[in-house]
C-alpha cells in the first residue's frame, strides 16, 4: 500500500511540475492578487510601517476599509502577496505562475486527505485510490486547480476539513479539537460557506452524546466552538478591528450577492440571474467524462433501488412532491399531508390592511420559471376588462425576479 501510495502521488506531483505553466489567468486573479496586498498592507501598517510605502510601490492599494473584496478571505492571497513582494517578483506571468503552482499543491494535498476518507469510509485503500485518481484525472478539475483560487481552494480545504471533522466525531481529544478547528477557520477564510460545517458537527455530537451519554464528549466541542471562531478572525484582517459586525456584513452581502451580465449558451444569451433550468445539468454534462457520468448513473440507480426498499410511504405537502419523488425512485405508497394554517392569523373575517384591489389576488412563492408567475403577469390585462379594480400582489424572490420585473414594466 505504501509503495503504490507514494508512487501515485509522485506522478500527481510531477505532472503538476511539468502543467503549471500550462494554463492562463482567470478573472478573477487580479482581484485576488490585489485583495493579498490589500491585507499585507494593512498588516504592515500597525506591524512595519517601514513596509508598507514600498508595498504602493508595487500597485495602487486602497485601505482595506474602503476595498469591496472584503467578502472573502485572504488566507491564500495574503502569502501570495507576501512571497511577491519579499522575492521581488516583478514579472508579472512569474507571480501568477507561483499562485498556480502553490494552489495546485494545496489541491494535491487536499486530495491526499480525500483518499484517507475514502479508504476510511470503506475500509479499503484500493477504493480510495480510486477515489484519489478520479478527483485528479477529472479535466475540469484538474485545470482549475492552477487557476481558481476561490472554488477549488475551497474545495481542497474543505476536503481536509471534513476528514478532521470526522476524526473529531471518533474521538474528540485535544488534538483532534484543535486540528478541526483550524483547517475549519481555513475553509471559512477561502469561502464563508465554510462555517456550514460547524452546526452539522455540533449536531452530530449531540446524537453520540444521546448514544453514549459521555459528558466527556462536550469538552471537545466546547474547545471547538471557542479556537475556531478565534482562529477565523486571526486569520483573516478585515475582521481584527470590529469582527462580529464584519463578519454579519460579508454574510449579508453574500447572502444576496448581485449577479450581473450575460453568458452565452446553446446560440443566445441569456441575463445569469434567469438562466434555463437545464443550464446546469448540460454544463455538468458537457465537462464531466462520459465514463464518469456512467459510473454516477450506475451508481445512483443502485442507491435508489436500495432506497426504495427501505421506504414503506412517502409524506409530502404536496401531490407535486410526491410525484417528483416518484419519478426519482418508482411508484411508492405515498399521502398529501398540507401544511398547516394558523387561523389566527389567516381567516377570512381579519382586517386586510394591504387590500389594494377587488378582488385582491396574492401570489406567494419562489420566483423561478416553473412556478409560472409570469403566466398570471401576462393574464392581468385580460382580467382587468373583466375586473377594473383586480389588483395582484407578487411576494417572494428568486433567479426570476428581474424577469418578472420587466414583464410588469
Amino acid at each position: 500500500e505504501i509503495i503504490v501510495v507514494t508512487l501515485i502521488y509522485l506522478a500527481f506531483f510531477i505532472t503538476g511540475i511539468l502543467s503549471y505553466q500550462d494554463f492562463g489567468i482567470s478573472v478573477d486573479e487580479w482581484d485576488l492578487r490585489l485583495l493579498g496586498f490589500v491585507n499585507l498592507k494593512y498588516i504592515t501598517e500597525i506591524f512595519f510601517q517601514n513596509i508598507s510605502t514600498k508595498l504602493d510601490e508595487i500597485l495602487l492599494i486602497p485601505q482595506i476599509s474602503d476595498y469591496s473584496g472584503n467578502t472573502h478571505g485572504a488566507i491564500f492571497a495574503l502569502p501570495m502577496a507576501f512571497v511577491e513582494y519579499f522575492f521581488n517578483i516583478t514579472d508579472s506571468q512569474k507571480y501568477y505562475f507561483i499562485r498556480h503552482y502553490f494552489n495546485h499543491l494545496i489541491f494535491l494535498i487536499s486530495n491526499f486527505y480525500f483518499f484517507l476518507l475514502v479508504k476510511e469510509r470503506f475500509n479499503n485503500w484500493i477504493y480510495g485510490i480510486f477515489g484519489g485518481l478520479f478527483l485528479f484525472l477529472s479535466p475540469r478539475i484538474f485545470a482549475e486547480s492552477f487557476y481558481n483560487q476561490k472554488d477549488i481552494l475551497f474545495l481542497s480545504l474543505f476536503t481536509i476539513n471534513l476528514y478532521y471533522g470526522m476524526h473529531f466525531l471518533k474521538s474528540s481529544s485535544l488534538k483532534n479539537s484543535i486540528l478541526f478547528s483550524f483547517t475549519t477557520a481555513l475553509a471559512i477564510d477561502i469561502r464563508i460557506m465554510g462555517i456550514i460545517i460547524a452546526p452539522v458537527i455540533v449536531f452530530l455530537t449531540y446524537l453520540k452524546y444521546l448514544k453514549d451519554k459521555n459528558f466527556k464528549i462536550f469538552t471537545g466541542i466546547s474547545i471547538y466552538l471557542i479556537l475556531f471562531p478565534l482562529l477565523t478572525i486571526l486569520f483573516w484582517p478585515y475582521l481584527w478591528e470590529n469582527p462580529f459586525i464584519h463578519f454579519a456584513q460579508v454574510f449579508k452581502i453574500l447572502s444576496s450577492f448581485p449577479l450581473g451580465g450575460y453568458n452565452f449558451y446553446l446560440g443566445d444569451y441569456y441575463e445569469t440571474s434567469n438562466l434555463p433550468w437545464h443550464y446546469i445539468f448540460v454544463w455538468i454534462g458537457i465537462t464531466t467524462p462520459v465514463f464518469y457520468l456512467v459510473l454516477f448513473i450506475l451508481g445512483f440507480s443502485s442507491y435508489t433501488l436500495r432506497l426504495k426498499k427501505r421506504i414503506s410511504k412517502i409524506i409530502s405537502v404536496s401531490q407535486a412532491g410526491i410525484n417528483q419523488m416518484r419519478r426519482m425512485i418508482g411508484d411508492v405508497s405515498a399521502e398529501v399531508v398540507y401544511n398547516g394554517v394558523d387561523t389566527e392569523y389567516y381567516n377570512p373575517n381579519l382586517p386586510t390592511p394591504y387590500k389594494k384591489g377587488d378582488p385582491q389576488l396574492l401570489f406567494v412563492s419562489a420566483l423561478r420559471p416553473y412556478k409560472k408567475a409570469s403566466v398570471l403577469i401576462d393574464s392581468m390585462p385580460e382580467l382587468l376588462k373583466k375586473y377594473p379594480k383586480i389588483h395582484l400582489q407578487i411576494a417572494g424572490s428568486g433567479e426570476e425576479t428581474i424577469h418578472l420585473n420587466n414583464l410588469i414594466e
